[in-house]
């Protein structure tokens, strides 16, 4: 209740307390290290999460959450190869398909950005951060109709998309229809 509420101070004492009695609980150790993370203690975060892995090898949320502090403290290495094995354990979570997609896009390694949005929109038609990090990928590799056509579904869904990329990709738009209009030598 007390994470629910952001009260995070609160939250980390009891799970402290929860951890002190029971340390053989991956999952205390999980709820604990992902407060660290709310809080923005990272490190503390990580040592909990490291435990919490280490006692549940099975646990892809612990895995899922040790890539989101490596991902903060941009160690980027580390956050994909951790959210990788959060998906070999559990390959349905939409959520760690898309942080993949947003580093990969961030490292400008485009198919693989696209993949993992495309994943992540399978499991989760309606999430609309991947689809606004899909619509700003194709956006980048110059594909501005498919970009064009997830803005209009994210404004269908009431979302109020940045009207600088709005006015980017249409004069994306509008430079491939002239391209289609004009064609040398015909």
């Amino acid at each position: 209740a007390a994470c629910e509420k952001k009260e995070y101070a609160k939250a980390a004492d009891f799970f402290q307390e929860a951890v002190r009695l029971r340390p053989d609980v991956a999952t205390f150790h999980n709820n604990l290290g992902r407060t660290w993370y709310w809080m923005t203690e990272y490190d503390m975060a990580l040592e909990e999460l490291k435990e919490a892995a280490r006692l549940d090898g099975k646990d892809a949320g612990a895995r899922a959450n040790l890539g989101d502090v490596y991902r903060q403290k941009e160690n980027y290495l580390e956050a994909v190869r951790y959210y990788h094995e959060a998906l070999q354990l559990d390959p349905n979570q939409a959520r760690v398909h898309y942080e993949l997609g947003n580093l990969y896009l961030k490292r400008n390694e485009f198919e693989s950005a696209e993949h993992r949005l495309n994943k992540a929109l399978g499991i989760d038609p309606a999430f609309d951060k991947a689809l606004l990090a899909r619509a700003v990928l194709y956006h980048m590799t110059q594909r501005d109709p498919q970009a064009w056509a997830d803005i209009q579904a994210l404004e269908k869904r009431g979302l109020d998309v940045a009207a600088d990329l709005k006015r980017s990709v249409l004069e994306g738009v509008d430079k491939a229809r002239a391209k289609k209009r004009y064609r040398p030598g015909k």
